[in-house]
C-alpha cells in the first residue's frame, strides 16, 4: 500500500509539473515581444537594397555630375585632336576633346526603320552634316557625338 501511494503521489507531481510547463508556455506566447532597435539606414544599405530591387540611389557626387551634362545640335565648323568647334544656332561652341572617354558615333537609318550607330574616328567628323553633341559644360569637354 506504500507503493501505492508514494506511485499516485508521484503521477500527480508530473502532472502539475506538466501542467506548469503548458502554462509557462501560454503565458510567453502571450506576451509582446520586446521592442527591437530599427537597423540604422546608411547610404551602403540604400544602396544595396537599391541594387537587388533593380534600382540605383545616386550619390550626391554623382548627381552633381549628371547636372552639369549639356546636349547641342548643330554643324561641326573644325575638328583638330584637342578641339571641336560647333556652329549653333546661338553662336559657336568649343569643346575640348579628352584623352578618354569621349565617343563618337555615324548613325543611319536602316530599311525596317530602325537606326544603326557605327563607331567613328574624331578626325572622321563630317563637317556639313548636322550633329548631336553631349558634353560637360564645367570642364567644357565633349562626351558623345553623333553625326545625323
Amino acid at each position: 500500500m506504500e507503493n501505492y501511494k508514494k506511485a499516485i503521489l508521484m503521477g500527480v507531481i508530473i502532472i502539475f509539473v506538466i501542467l506548469g510547463i503548458f502554462l509557462l508556455i501560454k503565458v510567453m506566447k502571450k506576451t509582446p515581444p520586446t521592442a527591437v532597435e530599427a537597423p540604422k539606414v546608411s547610404q551602403e544599405n540604400i544602396n544595396e537594397e537599391s541594387q537587388q530591387n533593380g534600382t540605383y540611389q545616386l550619390t550626391e557626387e554623382e548627381r552633381a555630375e549628371l547636372a552639369q551634362i549639356r546636349n547641342t545640335s548643330g554643324k561641326i565648323k573644325s575638328v583638330d585632336i584637342d578641339t571641336i568647334v560647333i556652329a549653333e544656332e546661338t553662336g559657336n561652341l568649343t569643346l575640348k576633346v579628352p584623352p578618354t572617354g569621349a565617343n563618337f558615333f555615324s548613325q543611319t537609318v536602316q530599311k525596317d526603320g530602325s537606326f544603326l550607330n557605327k563607331e567613328i574616328g574624331l578626325l572622321e567628323l563630317p563637317k556639313d552634316k548636322k550633329v548631336d553633341i553631349q558634353y560637360n559644360s564645367q570642364k567644357m569637354e565633349v562626351m558623345l557625338v553623333v553625326v545625323k
